[in-house]
């Protein structure tokens, strides 16, 4: 039984993806074509995707702390630790991010 759940999880995980890519394509170039510079669109549906994944998904539970530390209209830098798939996913759980943007390298 336990490897039939696994299957239907990593199942449900990779038809996600696939869909969630397809989608942040089409918000993607909507973003572009409506001139908008900070993807605006993208980031709400990625933010959407982001709460649906985790919702559907009973077995995770996120611990966000030290979010008193974080003072409204300020600028930050945070940054994810790679120790799981979904930890760029989680960064939408991060609140007051308006103006969120991903920084990375070609390495």
């Amino acid at each position: 039984m336990r490897i039939v759940v696994t299957i239907i999880f990593l199942l449900w995980i990779v038809l996600w993806a696939i869909f969630s890519l397809v989608l942040m394509g089409i918000t993607t170039l909507l973003d572009i074509l409506l001139g908008h510079k900070e993807r605006t669109l993208t980031l709400r549906i990625s933010y959407l995707v982001a709460r649906v994944v985790y919702l559907t998904c009973p077995m995770w539970r996120v611990k966000v702390e030290g979010r008193e530390n974080l003072a409204d209209g300020k600028p930050y830098v945070i940054t994810a630790n790679h120790q799981s798939f979904f930890d760029i996913p989680l960064m939408f759980f991060i609140p007051n991010n308006r103006g969120f943007n991903f920084v990375s390298k070609i390495e």
